[in-house]
């Protein structure tokens, strides 16, 4: 059955209201006062030129297909690679760092003249390289569940560096992992791993962990834990959970102080972020900006910003390992 459908003036479709499709005026726009008008349905002869129209543009569409586009323009990015090639500088190490031209400290990398015979043989070792980041890729993959292992061996050399017991080591750092590390990610979980046991037996900071960093973690993560009386107990401890927790960010706070005097690190970045993360956590807005402002200044200063293939036609000991953790 075919429903025909009643008349609805322009106020009344505006209005969303009922229409009782009066002729010249509705109910409505009487009891409103308002200009009751009706829209014209389109004529026959329109509808059928729109639909010639329509046929016409599908047969050009048709034809063109067979035709090949001009190719589109590509981009020039030789001035963007220049301008990060011409910004990277060398330290007294030979390593690579980021400096621009006008800066005091900067000096230009080796022309390709000026090189060993051995860089001759670089471009023909792209594929090599390329070959040996993408072993390395699968290995960080298959390695993911040794890496939760070697945790659990780290943590009992790991506590007496930073005075917290070893249960209390794991219950901070899976809070970290669980709830910071997926909102930030500034640290890469297997370099901390791994470095974190070569930090604590050696007694000094190693390449991708310190005991600034460390600190940093566990007093951020002091603040998911809901019931402290439940897993630290007074009585078995000199100090209760609360002061455990200021005390962290007390010595990581006299420790941020002390590194930002030295030449940046990775660990170095990753604890200011950290730091700066809790500060916008707790409200302190000022000193958030002030950490985060010295994270940024260093990454710059150590060509973090610089893509890794650029780094690598300057610095050819960077291995696929470092380059994935950029």
């Amino acid at each position: 059955m075919v429903r025909h459908q009643k008349a609805v003036c322009s106020t009344c479709r505006r209005r969303k209201s009922k229409c009782d499709g009066g002729i010249p005026r509705c109910s409505a726009c009487v009891a409103s006062s308002s200009t009751c008008h009706y829209e014209k349905a389109p004529s026959i002869a329109y509808v059928r030129s729109l639909q010639s129209r329509i046929h016409e543009l599908e047969a050009k569409l048709k034809n063109s297909e067979g035709v090949s586009s001009p190719p589109s323009p590509i981009l020039d990015t030789s001035a963007f690679i220049n301008q990060d090639d011409n910004s990277i500088s060398l330290n007294a190490q030979g390593g690579v760092i980021y400096h621009n031209k006008t800066s005091a400290i900067h000096e230009d990398p080796p022309d390709a003249s000026d090189e060993s015979p051995t860089s001759a043989t670089q471009p023909s070792t792209s594929a090599a390289v390329e070959k040996i980041t993408n072993d390395t890729r699968h290995r960080l993959v298959a390695n993911a569940a040794a890496q939760k292992n070697l945790e659990l061996l780290t943590l009992n050399g790991t506590s007496p560096q930073a005075d917290i017991p070893p249960e209390i080591c794991s219950v901070l750092l899976k809070l970290h992992w669980c709830w910071l590390h997926p909102s930030f990610l500034f640290v890469y979980r297997p370099a901390f791993t791994r470095d974190m046991l070569q930090s604590a037996s050696q007694g000094h900071d190693a390449t991708y962990c310190s005991a600034t960093l460390f600190k940093v973690l566990c007093a951020h993560s002091c603040r998911f834990i809901r019931d402290p009386e439940a897993l630290w107990s007074p009585e078995d401890y000199n100090e209760n959970f609360s002061r455990l927790s200021n005390r962290l960010m007390s010595e990581a706070k006299t420790l941020l102080a002390m590194e930002t005097l030295n030449e940046p690190s990775i660990p170095t970045i990753q604890a200011l972020l950290q730091q700066s993360a809790r500060d916008i956590a707790c409200g302190r807005s000022s000193s958030s900006w002030l950490y985060s402002g010295m994270a940024f200044r260093m990454a710059i200063d150590l060509g973090l910003h610089v893509s890794p293939d650029v780094l690598q036609r300057h610095s050819w000991q960077i291995c696929g390992y470092k380059i994935k953790q950029r």
